[in-house]
């Protein structure tokens, strides 16, 4: 199984290719018939995931899929068959997946030229890969007031699983990149000797600056109408509440339709559509843990007893 998952790595990013940057790792859940596994996968690796998945949290866009409940195979198709036969025996379906991921960040490396940091903002070392015919890279980056600023992030793609809206990119493989054309040149360069580049991003570190950034950005863009992706930080909180409404809450209409009169020879006669509230929406308090002004509380919805009452 191994050599096998090297042989991938070689195709991919060629036979120079650092096996340093991969780490393994296994996950369990049970996967609902009605659900299915909600992944969609190229050549075994997963380029999208749905939001009934059992496995969001635990695997991760770019992920390389290598084995289920211990069985293993080499044709991609004939690995994606084997799960659709696994989930159609029983409606609920134990799987264990064992998977293979490149690692998103490094340490710096000591020959690279020193990062002089500002207050207010920390520094990491980002890993772009070259995944063609598997994740486009979906990056848009504008030079706002001298930093070359990640303004715009397509879902589900290489940009996606490396950045985060707001961030600086700094430097690329120890070179500083001054304009969107010097990062594009650099980052080829880069791709085609080695089939990834080494990306220093500087991080905004407090809520005020980030939405401060994020605002600049909006600005610089002038397009109102544009809808940004949540931000990488948000997409944690995103997924915890997800999670939570799946297992906790069970979702029940609140606006019902009342039913069809019958009438003569057991014939239905449609009466008028009437909408009633089923149900007072039920508030839950915001975990203390989610401190942010992302997250804004608001009243009780007014209902025909508390108007009464007053």
């Amino acid at each position: 199984m191994e050599q096998h998952i090297l042989k991938k790595c070689e195709m991919l990013f060629g036979k120079n290719f650092c096996k340093d940057l991969l780490e393994f790792g296994e996950v369990t859940a049970s996967v609902k018939r009605e659900d299915g596994l909600g992944i969609e996968f190229r050549n075994s690796f997963i380029v999208s995931m749905t939001y009934t998945c059992q496995f969001i949290g635990q695997l991760k866009i770019g992920d390389c899929l290598i084995a289920v409940n211990g069985v293993f195979t080499q044709d991609p198709r004939v690995f994606v068959k084997n799960i659709q036969v696994l989930i159609k025996k029983q409606s609920l379906t134990p799987m264990t997946i064992k998977f293979m991921r490149l690692k998103r960040k490094i340490p710096r490396p000591p020959t690279f030229p020193p990062i002089h940091p500002q207050e207010g903002y920390s520094y990491e070392t980002s890993i772009i890969y070259n995944m063609k015919g598997i994740l486009h890279l979906g990056l848009d980056l504008r030079d706002i007031e001298g930093k070359l600023m990640v303004t715009n992030i397509t879902e589900n793609s290489i940009a996606d699983i490396t950045f985060s809206l707001g961030e600086a990119i700094i430097d690329i493989d120890g070179e500083k990149v001054s304009s969107v054309v010097v990062f594009q040149e650099r980052l080829k360069k880069s791709l085609e000797i080695r089939n990834y580049a080494l990306v220093c991003v500087e991080i905004p570190t407090t809520d005020l600056l980030k939405n401060a950034i994020r605002n600049k950005i909006a600005a610089s863009l002038k397009d109102t109408n544009k809808v940004n992706p949540i931000p990488g930080d948000v997409k944690i909180y995103c997924a915890e509440g997800i999670a939570v409404l799946r297992k906790m809450i069970e979702p029940k209409p609140i606006f019902q339709c009342e039913k069809q009169e019958k009438s003569g020879a057991g014939a239905s006669k449609p009466s008028p559509i009437q909408l009633r509230l089923d149900e007072r929406v039920k508030e839950q308090d915001i975990p203390s843990s989610w401190n942010s002004r992302l997250f804004v509380k608001l009243p009780p919805a007014k209902t025909l007893e508390s108007e009464n009452a007053n």
